[in-house]
């Protein structure tokens, strides 16, 4: 008796041998597993966000007093566009490019190299208004996908603002 105890012990040690000693996993773990390496796989790459966008009427300010942004601009007269990001993954090598538009159309572009991780910029252009009414301002980083991040969604924020004669 004891030896057909034996027996079948060795038997269903035999039959597990390929799934436990050779890394074999029941098929349901697998997407688990997976899952799990490309998330920390993520938090391996940069991730450029931006953190706040705003306008400011252009000319001398002190240091002291900063510009207040603005909402309502005139038109003819010259605006400093601001984009405020960070990147909040892993410290970026290379070279990105960051594009400012104005009701959906670019305005301006321009190729920005390293950001370091936890690292914060700030970019600006000047723009002069040239037509009255409702407009939209927005700053998109890495606009044409060049760096792998660990978040594509936090690349882009716009605001509105109106322009008067």
């Amino acid at each position: 008796m004891k030896k057909k105890i034996c027996i079948v012990l060795f038997m269903a040690a035999w039959l597990a041998f390929p799934a436990f000693f050779l890394g074999g996993v029941p098929d349901q773990a697998k997407p688990q597993a997976q899952v799990q390496v490309s998330q920390a796989h993520l938090l391996l790459r940069p991730d450029l966000a931006i953190e706040k966008i705003w306008i400011v009427k252009a000319g001398f300010t002190t240091v002291a007093v900063p510009p207040q942004p603005v909402t309502v601009l005139k038109k003819g007269q010259k605006y400093l566009f601001y984009c405020r990001y960070k990147n909040t993954g892993r410290s970026l090598n290379g070279v990105w490019k960051l594009g400012y538009y104005i009701d959906g159309q670019m305005v301006w572009n321009q190729y920005w190299g390293n950001v370091p991780a936890g690292g914060v910029q700030i970019r600006h252009i000047e723009y002069v208004p040239t037509t009255t009414g409702a407009h939209t301002y927005m700053c998109r980083l890495d606009y044409d996908q060049e760096v792998a991040e660990q978040n594509e969604t936090n690349n882009k924020a716009q605001i509105a603002f109106t322009v008067i004669q």
